[in-house]
């Protein structure tokens, strides 16, 4: 017996040696931040920043100031939210917005073309006697006027990036690019998807533009307007948003969990800012 007991002795201290050394894991724990990120990297994110929401570099006190957000909890999650948050609340963050996509879907026309045509069509509406062979005119100037006016209603935020789309397609500038129904909807996939309509899609949608009843995205509609409200609603046209973010500031395509799980959240909520914060926020664009 006094033999065994030494072994059995052992025995258990081992035992409680193993339970010490085990892994505990803590739901939700999380490494923290890296607080060794340089000067030189938040400079460089902040730079790339204002460059890419704002088409400008940063002065040196807005470097600082930014800097200082991202210091604050070691360039948390949150401290990359409140930052980004800081450089989308600037003014020039809405013109910014509104001159790339103006570029892209209207290409050559700027916005001296489109007051040049609003004074043309406000001088042909103070005479009676062309208004009646020109009664396009006042949907024309309607429509332009309504473009003109995107940078100071998404300042305001009473417009969704969705909603500028519907007046940038909306107009005679956009009508003149992409003439013709085929045309139209065609670019309407190229502009917003990237690819091709399919057969079915185009015929579909050259059939509701004409004016005669037709399914598009599993959603009917007769005419143009249905058309364009359709197209910009669905879950395609959201996908080709995400998408289309991550092209221009990380220069990939989204994987196929930040392709499904940013499409379902910006669908739901419409909140491009979101959207863009959200890839803003990788480590990939801050350059870790």
């Amino acid at each position: 017996m006094r033999k065994v007991w030494p072994v059995i002795c052992l025995f258990l201290l081992l035992c409680a040696a193993c339970k010490r050394d085990k892994e505990v894991v803590v739901p939700g724990n999380e490494a923290p931040p890296d607080g060794t990120i340089t000067d030189l990297v938040l400079e460089n994110y902040i730079n790339r920043s204002y460059i890419t929401l704002l088409g400008h570099q940063p002065d040196a006190s807005e470097i600082a100031t930014g800097k200082s957000i991202l210091r604050i909890q070691n360039v948390s999650l949150d401290d990359r939210g409140n930052f980004l948050d800081l450089v989308i609340a600037k003014p020039g963050y809405a013109q910014r917005l509104f001159d790339l996509s103006r570029a892209s879907l209207l290409s050559g026309v700027d916005t001296s073309d489109i007051r040049d045509e609003l004074d043309l069509i406000e001088f042909i509406l103070s005479d009676s006697v062309y208004l009646p062979f020109w009664p396009q005119a006042l949907i024309d100037q309607d429509q332009l006027t309504l473009v003109m006016a995107i940078p100071a209603d998404l300042q305001a935020a009473t417009i969704t990036t969705a909603e500028m789309h519907r007046r940038l397609v909306t107009n005679k500038g956009y009508d003149q690019i992409n003439m013709g129904t085929q045309n139209f909807v065609v670019s309407m996939f190229q502009n917003f998807l990237a690819r091709y309509p399919t057969d079915a899609e185009r015929t579909a949608g050259e059939i509701m533009v004409d004016g005669f009843s037709s399914q598009l995205f599993l959603e009917s509609g007769r005419s143009k307007t249905d058309f364009i409200a359709i197209f910009l609603r669905s879950l395609d046209y959201h996908e080709g948003q995400v998408r289309d973010v991550f092209r221009r500031y990380l220069y990939r395509e989204p994987n196929t969990e930040e392709l499904e799980t940013l499409t379902i959240a910006f669908k739901a909520n419409g909140d491009f800012k979101a959207l863009q914060k959200a890839v803003l926020s990788k480590n990939e664009f801050i350059g870790l």
